[in-house]
């Protein structure tokens, strides 16, 4: 049952997603902003979900012409809920980490994405950066042989 709501959730989401691609990117942008500073003043996160999801799937599809999947999306609700997910490779896990990684970062308490794997904590935080840099926010990546100032 939760995975046929969460599925009809994804494609609402991904339609609305669809319905932005019409605005321009300044309109993008502010709707961005208008999401941070709700969610910045206590504006409950559930009240800005599904069109922030929408704003960054639109801001993907316009940086790096990717457009995400229902399944990423799904995934993405399913970070928010517990913290964790898995899935398998090559379904997007980078894609998927990017939209609770905008939503929550909206509250200004940052956030922080782990991979045991440091090239690839590399790759994606360059990847992911020209999004978040879309959205208002900024992205990097954290090495071992960094100086820890």
């Amino acid at each position: 049952m939760k995975f046929s709501r969460d599925y009809r959730r994804a494609h609402r989401i991904l339609k609305a997603a669809q319905e932005l691609s019409a605005l321009s990117d300044g309109a993008i942008r502010d709707l961005f902003s208008r999401h941070r500073r709700r969610l910045a003043t206590g504006s409950p996160e559930s009240s800005s979900v599904n069109e922030c999801f929408a704003l960054t799937i639109e801001a993907t599809d316009r940086v790096l012409q990717k457009r995400l999947y229902p399944v990423q999306v799904m995934a993405g609700l399913d970070l928010l809920r517990n913290g964790m997910v898995e899935m398998a490779t090559g379904e997007g896990k980078t894609l998927t980490a990017l939209l609770p990684i905008v939503l929550r970062s909206f509250r200004g308490l940052g956030v922080h994405v782990v991979t045991a794997n440091p090239y690839l904590a590399e790759r994606d935080a360059q990847l992911l950066s020209p999004v978040l840099n879309f959205a208002g926010l900024t992205g990097g990546s954290l090495r071992d042989d960094m100086d820890a100032a």
